[in-house]
């Protein structure tokens, strides 16, 4: 969210407590203060950073393996179809809930991750040698500073690189195969807020912000690099804010606004005009390194204010969707209440009938069919 404060630019104070505030939204080991009671030195903020999503995700695929042992054990050897069915609706439920929780934890730490891991090659020189910008009691280039810069490396490749584009293919291959509203798909959360023609948008968001940190943290730290920082910056927005124009990849929450009675796509305009205010923050930021003195001229003033204007004008509509969201989750989970029964039930006679041909058994075979069939007819019933 604060990302343009990076820059060694002399804003407006008012941008700078406003951006501060709106970077409380940014999951960062920095913003918890621990460090008023307890020492966090560099290596262990490196480590806690890179090392969270590979415990996530290890956690979550552990969980995920066990469950489905369990859910091949139900399907073979439980007797009773109906509690089997239960307890399958259970299980799916439970593996939906770690997969869309564990994915969504991973895209939260993405930023706090890349950001540590290329303030990693940020050195400064001092009379005792080159010193790291994010802890000055480290010393660049030698002992396990050497070990973290080669750890870095593979994580930016992996985690900065791999992570977006693997969303980006594995979301392309289940639309290409016609299973991007499958039931229960893992990767539901990655796609699930936007339109089928951008499902793979999240690898965009992503990619989005690996680029800005990468404008940030590159060509060192010397002054006459901050205008090309800035204008690489410019450059990334302009990109990902013609997407947004161009594919409106959000799906369509219309809003009716008060008193004028005109509909708006919400979400999408509340993400193109957070993204010109971002534009507007990084084109002053220009104008400021260009023209000393500018931060307290009319042109500080209008960049305050459009700051400020854009702030309080997005409360409502947040607070909007989120309302509409725990809605929207409340009614899904009654849904899959109310289906999620007959669905199992459905699949575990189904698997028990290929079982029963597999090993030849001819007479449960027949009567499991019969059962599916009744099953179906059923289930069929009450969803009309």
């Amino acid at each position: 969210v604060d990302i343009s404060l990076r820059l060694n630019v002399p804003w407006p104070p008012q941008i700078v407590f406003l951006l501060s505030i709106l970077r409380s939204l940014d999951f960062d080991l920095k913003l918890v203060r621990v460090d008023c009671f307890l020492s966090l030195s560099f290596y262990f903020t490196f480590y806690a950073s890179v090392c969270a999503p590979v415990a996530l995700l290890a956690v979550s695929s552990l969980i995920a393996r066990n469950q489905g042992k369990e859910l091949r054990k139900l399907v073979f050897t439980g007797k009773d179809a109906g509690r089997a069915a239960g307890r399958m609706v259970a299980i799916r439920r439970g593996r939906d809930i770690i997969n869309r929780v564990g994915f969504m934890a991973i895209t939260v730490c993405y930023m706090p991750a890349i950001r540590i891991c290329l303030a990693a090659f940020q050195c400064t020189d001092s009379p005792q040698g080159a010193i790291l910008l994010e802890d000055a009691t480290v010393f660049c280039w030698v002992g396990h500073h050497s070990v973290v810069v080669v750890l870095a490396s593979i994580a930016l490749v992996v985690y900065g690189v791999g992570l977006p584009l693997g969303i980006g293919v594995a979301v392309v291959r289940l639309t290409r195969a016609g299973q991007l509203f499958a039931r229960s798909p893992d990767l539901g959360t990655l796609y699930d807020g936007f339109r089928t023609r951008a499902a793979a948008f999240e690898a965009v968001i992503l990619l989005r912000k690996f680029a800005l940190l990468g404008a940030v943290y590159s060509f060192g730290n010397s002054e006459r690099y901050q205008l090309l920082r800035a204008v690489l910056m410019v450059l990334v927005s302009v990109a990902y804010a013609s997407c947004l124009l161009v594919l409106r990849p959000f799906a369509p929450h219309k809003y009716v606004l008060p008193f004028l009675g005109v509909g708006v796509d919400l979400h999408n305009v509340m993400d193109i005009i957070g993204t010109c205010c971002v534009l507007v923050d990084q084109i002053a930021a220009i104008v400021f390194l260009r023209m000393p003195g500018a931060e307290d001229s009319w042109f500080g003033t209008a960049v305050v204010g459009i700051n400020i204007a854009v702030f309080i004008a997005i409360i409502g509509p947040t607070l909007v969707l989120f309302r509409d969201s725990v809605r929207d989750l409340r009614e899904r989970i009654g849904q899959k209440a109310s289906t999620g029964q007959d669905d199992a039930y459905l699949d575990l006679l189904r698997r028990r009938f290929e079982q029963y041909l597999r090993s030849e058994d001819l007479l449960d075979a027949e009567q499991t069919n019969y059962r599916l069939r009744y099953a179906t007819a059923d289930a069929l019933r009450r969803a009309e």
